[in-house]
């Protein structure tokens, strides 16, 4: 950590399924949950805490794999990066319907960057030079 900046990206999802009232008619509102994503281990177990999932990217700043890792981390995203986010989020185009079951996930990329700051260890939301991103594919 030669800057002493290190980059994290983790994943969110929102996963949404349609139902039905006693009757069998199909409800107004959709069941909508929402968590956090290891998605190396599987990208529908939705998480409550950040802290409860590995991040995807989780490199220093100044690594040469940096944009590598973060073209990487965009395939993941069902569609690719559909527009940049606001402060370090990135949404996917599409959304992920599996087969096998009800429900339907839109993801979202969050990148931070950990350092250590005149009031110690900082977070902070994290934009990458998506030219160098670009560069990377």
């Amino acid at each position: 950590m030669a800057n002493g900046r290190h980059i994290f990206g983790h994943y969110t999802a929102t996963r949404v399924r349609w139902d039905e009232d006693a009757e069998g008619n199909p409800i107004e509102e959709p069941i909508e949950e929402h968590g956090w994503i290891d998605w190396n281990w599987s990208s529908r177990q939705l998480h409550e805490s950040r802290n409860d999932v590995r991040p995807y990217v989780d490199v220093d700043e100044d690594d040469p794999e940096l944009y590598e890792e973060i073209q990487d981390a965009f395939r993941n995203l069902p569609g690719g990066p559909e527009r940049e986010g606001h402060q370090g989020t990135f949404y996917a185009a599409d959304t992920d319907s599996p087969f096998d079951e009800v429900w339907s996930y839109s993801y979202a990329l969050h990148f931070t960057c950990k350092f250590f700051g005149p009031n110690g260890w900082t977070e902070q939301p994290w934009e990458p030079d998506l030219t160098q991103a670009k560069a990377a594919a």
